[in-house]
Formats: structure tokens, C-alpha cells, sequence
């Protein structure tokens, strides 16, 4: 269940980017896949970034 709330949290910061800056499209692109791809590796389990250690989930 938290997975699919923060999975829909994603998804709809994502779209609110690209309402935002929809006059840009390509501007409007770019920040809605950041924010998706960005927001997914985040809700990831166990994702590593460089010296940084896994978050723990309860």
C-alpha cells in the first residue's frame, strides 16, 4: 500500500510539472521525467547512491 501512495505522489508531482510548464514543452519534458525518474529511484528499497547508505524500511 505505501508503495502504490508513493508511487501515485510521483506520478502526480510529475503531471503538475508538466501542467506548469506546458508553454515550454521542452522544458516541461525534461523536469516531468526528472521528477519521475527521480521519484521512483527514491521510493526504491535498498537503492544505493555514492557513499551514501540504503535508508532503512520498516
Amino acid at each position: 500500500m505505501r508503495a502504490a501512495i508513493g508511487t501515485a505522489a510521483v506520478l502526480v508531482t510529475a503531471a503538475l510539472l508538466w501542467f506548469a510548464l506546458h508553454r515550454n514543452r521542452p522544458a516541461a519534458m525534461i523536469a516531468a521525467g526528472l521528477a519521475f525518474v527521480l521519484g521512483i529511484g527514491w521510493l526504491r528499497p535498498g537503492h544505493r547512491v555514492a557513499g551514501v547508505p540504503p535508508r532503512e524500511h520498516p
